[in-house]
């Protein structure tokens, strides 16, 4: 008998909760009027918001032109130095240097490793490898640099083999 009844009350609460979860408004409760008299229960739905398309444009409009363009070479410099080294792993930090007379906005870092080197965790600005190319953009709180100012990002890597210096590493910036 326990069992049957245990069984008859799983079911009704199945439909109840079926039921409850069918009919859960579609607006966010937040949004909803509340009344304090009834233990906080909307006083009433609101009426559902309508929109309408805007006007179409009669003509295409023409691109905004971009308020951040990249400098030519040079404007910016990136100084790679492995700081310590131990066997199957290494430190490491890259100068970013702002060589131009205005402000960045920006700057992202590229070099290659040759040697089959991985960067495992990095600070100071955000990371993109894959493979041998390497890619690091400026952080959120580094990006803008004065004229002459500098600013590093460093990294623990780990490696195989040998670990030399990459040969190339570019500077990007941008400025407004």
């Amino acid at each position: 008998m326990r069992s049957s009844l245990a069984g008859a009350v799983t079911s009704v609460l199945a439909a109840a909760l079926a039921i409850q979860i069918a009919v859960v408004p579609s607006t966010p409760a937040a949004a909803e009027p509340y009344s304090g008299a009834d233990g906080g229960r909307p006083a009433a739905m609101p009426a559902p918001m309508t929109t309408s398309p805007g006007p179409s444009p009669s003509s295409p409009t023409a691109p905004t032109p971009s308020l951040t363009t990249p400098v030519p070479a040079g404007a910016c410099t990136a100084t790679y130095q492995v700081i310590s080294s131990w066997p199957e792993g290494f430190y490491a930090q890259v100068d970013v240097r702002n060589n131009s007379g205005s402000h960045t906005v920006g700057w992202s870092v590229a070099w290659r490793y040759l040697h089959g080197q991985r960067i495992t965790h990095l600070w100071g600005g955000i990371l993109r490898q894959e493979g041998d190319r390497v890619g690091v953009g400026h952080a959120d709180w580094n990006g803008v640099l004065a004229p002459g100012g500098t600013t590093s990002f460093g990294f623990i890597g780990s490696w195989t083999g040998s670990n030399p210096t990459p040969s190339i590493v570019t500077c990007t910036a941008w400025f407004r």
